[in-house]
């Protein structure tokens, strides 16, 4: 069978589809020509060698020369610093031409900066050598030959990706144009060699020299957070222009999983106005850890979408907050990025109110844990983040969501835990001056007491508002019989959670029984500790 042509085509198998975007991106890096409606394929007038070739001169490109003068200085033992030169790529140069090229560049920049002088020939051995590992770590069990030097290693690294085709039987499960090999992990990323459910639930699946090539192209269409290149996000559709209209809005500037959440955020609202059809997204999160790999997903479809957009304006809010959390035992430290728990509980058609209540426990002790570090700068914390404003938003965005009574709910009970928050700071005073240290006990004591009032019965509940309510009956604290009615079997453990959480949270700024008004003239810091607003 002789390779001239490949139309890709996508399947709606994400990986496969990823594939063919992180293609995309590598021709028009290079102003290759390919046949495209924009939409849904690519058609493509090379072989299989010319396309890698291609796509191997965007990973070099992607890695950098610093990364091959630091794999250079380890294996000839020395020092040259990083350079911050940029590679030259021409479009019109073959791979062998390239590499030539950069071995001259390398050796000049040693000639140039070090003692040392380099052996252009040993050096371009070592980069053949380097851009085969490239390949073996990206196909993970792809193992090349290390008996061989310089070429050869790579040329061996093809004939085992491509073989002849008197050992190829049956047509590619994938493109179905061209006879394939099974599937295996080193042919294809992170699949069992005899059956992986992930692709259409079939065995003996076979897999073509145009299709493997998909495989190198992946990282090309992802969007890394931070300097380490472990961590990283694509937001999938069917559909290559609003895959590339998806992900591009994101591609630079973004640092976390937050910001990318606000940005699709816009991009659905800006696309519901346009249109009025708001259509599935998956974001697809990839853990790149050669210990612990990870791939998760979180399924957004049209009811979840329209869920996040009714409450965009809370939703903003809430990504533009500190939503992490940290808890350390030992040497051990567990983190935890809630802005990804809010998408997989909504994916999963679950109320943010179970979140809330996995992590209450943690919100008080990171609480009491700020107030110490306050006191004692020397103190260590063990539980960071887990600002209790975040959780009020979740509780807050379950309650527009829901609508109705569930908002009037909230905001009547926020409010009163806000008035009750203020009573315990006045009651703490001595000679007029606030005693932290007792307010703060206070608030934690009575916090508590609601979170367990969360999880028993509703008259339990209202003995415990009823007693706040006498207690400081001298504070102003003001819930007439209407508001009280608000409370029933179906939402006394969310209104219990949510006078807990306001208890540990600063006024309503403008309120006019603003405890920012009312402690003018005390520390603003005590107020703002337990606050995620971002700095």
């Amino acid at each position: 069978m002789t390779y001239n042509t490949i139309t890709y085509k996508l399947t709606g198998n994400f990986q496969y589809d990823l594939g063919i975007y992180g293609l995309k991106q590598i021709l028009d890096f290079f102003n290759e020509n390919y046949e495209t409606d924009e939409k849904y394929y690519l058609k493509i007038n090379k072989t299989p060698h010319e396309i890698l070739e291609i796509i191997v001169k965007k990973l070099i490109d992607t890695k950098g020369l610093d990364y091959f003068i630091e794999k250079i200085n380890k294996k000839q033992s020395l020092k040259l610093k990083n350079t911050h030169h940029n590679i030259e790529i021409y479009n019109n140069s073959t791979l062998d031409m390239f590499v030539t090229n950069l071995s001259k560049k390398i050796v000049s920049l040693y000639d140039a900066n070090s003692k040392n002088k380099l052996d252009e020939a040993v050096i371009k051995d070592m980069l053949w050598q380097m851009i085969t590992e490239m390949l073996n770590t990206t196909l993970l069990n792809f193992n090349p030959d290390k008996s061989l030097k310089g070429k050869q290693v790579f040329e061996k690294a093809y004939n085992n990706l491509f073989p002849q085709n008197t050992k190829l039987k049956s047509k590619c499960t994938f493109c179905g144009q061209y006879l394939g090999k099974p599937i295996g992990r080193e042919y294809f990323f992170n699949a069992p060699s005899a059956l992986n459910f992930s692709w259409f639930n079939e065995q003996n699946i076979v897999i073509c020299p145009y299709c493997i090539l998909l495989n190198f192209c992946i990282t090309e269409a992802l969007t890394f957070f931070g300097n380490s290149k472990q961590n990283a996000y694509f937001v999938y559709f069917p559909n290559l222009i609003e895959m590339a209209n998806l992900n591009n809005i994101f591609k630079s500037g973004q640092n976390s999983f937050s910001s990318l959440s606000n940005k699709i955020i816009e991009y659905e609202k800006e696309k519901l106005i346009k249109t009025s059809v708001s259509h599935t997204l998956q974001i697809i999160e990839f853990t790149l850890n050669s210990q612990n790999p990870e791939i998760n997903l979180y399924v957004l479809n049209k009811r979840n979408l329209e869920k996040i957009i009714k409450a965009s304006d809370l939703f903003e809010k809430l990504f533009n907050k500190k939503t992490y959390g940290q808890i350390k035992k030992g040497n051990n430290k567990t983190n935890i990025e809630l802005s990804k728990e809010v998408f997989s509980s909504i994916s999963n058609n679950q109320y943010l109110y179970l979140i809330v209540d996995k992590y209450i426990n943690f919100v008080t002790k990171a609480y009491i844990d700020r107030f110490k570090k306050d006191q004692n700068k020397n103190y260590k914390q063990t539980v960071t983040g887990f600002y209790p404003d975040v959780f009020l938003l979740l509780l807050q965005i379950d309650s527009k969501i829901k609508g109705g009574k569930y908002m009037d709910a909230f905001e009547v009970f926020h409010d009163f835990g806000q008035q009750l928050r203020s009573a315990v700071i006045r009651s703490s005073k001595n000679n007029n001056e606030i005693n932290w240290n007792t307010a703060n006990n206070k608030l934690i004591a009575l916090s508590n007491k609601f979170i367990t009032a969360s999880k028993m019965e509703m008259r339990d509940l209202q003995n415990l508002i009823t007693q706040q309510i006498i207690s400081h009956h001298d504070k102003y604290i003001k819930l007439n019989s209407g508001q009280a009615k608000l409370i029933n079997h179906g939402n006394y453990n969310n209104i219990a959670t949510t006078i807990a959480l306001s208890l540990l949270t600063e006024s309503h700024k403008g309120k006019s029984n603003s405890i920012n008004e009312e402690l003018s003239k005390t520390s603003e810091k005590k107020e703002t500790l337990n606050t995620g607003e971002e700095d």
